[in-house]
């Protein structure tokens, strides 16, 4: 079981029996860290009952098992503190940065101001045999540095025996020699005080440090979290914009279906007709001719009209029966009606981007208001995105190596950078125009 200042950036673990991973980041004093995946290369998150992500998943140290291995798809930093006299001994070898880099194949940078050595960045494993070496050399001089002190300390002693045997010397000597001990005394507090010090701001540093760890994960959480609110306020919206378009649709056609309800009924009723009105029956034969809802709404009102007064419909037969087609719309109702195409007018549309490459089923392109932008929706659940859709078992996935993208079909294993797309023998799942039947009106095309 391991301890949590045991746990490391990249050590490869065992999390929830047998899952593998390596540790992503490290939270030691929280005793609290995130674990990367070794199948997917991606951050374990944890989820709700709803089986939707909470956020980055923690674990502690006695939820993970070292395996001994370290992983290559990341990189760390060591430090080595060293002291004073240490330091000196180092900057005497003017080479020796360059000969443990050589040796270690690992970057290592001698920090005179923080009097410490700098291993990294590089693989974990690399990293550490280099951090090794290094506590292994600076220790041998510390362990020399000491015994040449303690060669020196029964020196010093006789010295000072003798100084004591020897006669008293005049006043001046005496206070030249009390003089020297002070300056010792003080030199030695100087020392003590300076260590305290750096001490004191190396502890700082790291607490800074690691708390900018924290902040700048949680920082990464939080952008991750807006950017999924932005997409799913981006989903509802166009999902309440489809259903609105729907309502909208259902209301247009509430009159044409009434007036052939009443047609319906009018026919299966036999009225009698009025005498002298054989233009009537013109208009009514005149109406046929015209869409099913104008053709109903027509024979309605004709008829209500010649059973009320046969001689005012009879006079007006022939004006209905000649009246002229409806003009075409000016040019500037057209670019408006453009403009404000509802989904079902996109999904008749389509042809206009015949030229680019097909969508999986049921996705049609739409183009932004006001411009050519382009969008991609899908007419059965309303969803929609900038990025092209991909093709089913497709997925698009972050390189960690890299931090490029790349698209990955789960079930061949099969990867590739470039955007799969359908194959053009597949079916479009949308009609690109509406069908006419007789006596029906057109019918709308399938969603």
């Amino acid at each position: 079981m391991l301890d949590a200042m045991e746990v490391e950036t990249g050590m490869m673990v065992i999390y929830d029996g047998n899952c593998r991973g390596w540790i992503d980041n490290s939270f030691q004093a929280l005793d609290e860290f995130w674990v990367c995946d070794e199948k997917t290369h991606k951050t374990v998150f944890r989820y709700g009952p709803d089986g939707q992500e909470q956020g980055v998943r923690s674990f502690t140290a006695k939820e993970l098992k070292f395996t001994g291995l370290w992983s290559p798809h990341i990189e760390i930093t060591k430090e080595v503190m060293v002291d004073d006299e240490v330091l000196y001994e180092i900057t005497k070898v003017s080479t020796w940065e360059a000969d443990l880099e050589k040796q270690t194949e690992v970057p290592i940078f001698v920090d005179k101001e923080e009097i410490k050595v700098v291993i990294g960045p590089g693989p974990p494993a690399w990293v550490n045999e280099a951090y090794d070496l290094i506590t292994q050399q600076v220790d041998s001089m510390r362990a020399k540095l000491e015994e040449a002190a303690a060669a020196q300390a029964p020196v010093v002693k006789e010295e000072v025996q003798s100084q004591a045997a020897e006669p008293v010397q005049v006043k001046e000597e005496e206070a030249e020699t009390e003089d020297w001990a002070q300056e010792v005394e003080r030199r030695a507090m100087k020392v003590l005080q300076e260590r305290q010090a750096r001490a004191k701001k190396q502890a700082q540093s790291a607490e800074e440090d690691a708390k900018a760890k924290v902040d700048g994960a949680k920082a990464k959480v939080d952008d991750a979290k807006a950017n999924v609110d932005a997409e799913e306020a981006f989903q509802r919206g166009w999902k309440a914009a489809w259903q609105a378009a729907m309502d909208t649709q259902k209301k247009a056609d509430a009159p044409a279906a009434n007036a052939e309800k009443r047609a319906d009924t009018s026919e299966g009723t036999d009225k009698p007709k009025p005498e002298g009105a054989p233009e009537a029956d013109a208009a009514k034969d005149a109406a046929a001719k015209a869409p099913a809802a104008e053709k109903a709404a027509t024979a309605s009102a004709s008829e209500d009209a010649a059973t009320k007064n046969p001689e005012a419909a009879a006079a007006k037969a022939p004006e209905d029966a000649a009246a002229k087609p409806p003009a075409a719309p000016a040019p500037e109702a057209e670019a408006k009606k453009d403009s404000a195409k509802k989904i079902i007018d996109w999904v008749n549309d389509q042809d206009q981007f015949r030229h680019l490459p097909p969508l999986p089923p049921y996705w049609i392109r739409v183009k932004k208001s006001g411009s050519d932008k382009i969008y991609f929706v899908h007419t059965r659940t309303g969803e929609a995105q900038f990025d092209d859709p991909l093709p089913e078992g497709w997925k698009k996935v972050k390189s960690k190596s890299r931090g490029t993208w790349y698209y990955w079909h789960e079930k061949s294993g099969k990867s590739q950078e470039q955007i799969p797309r359908v194959a053009p023998s597949e079916k479009p799942a949308v009609s690109s125009s509406t069908e006419s039947t007789q006596g029906s009106g057109a019918e709308k095309a399938p969603l």
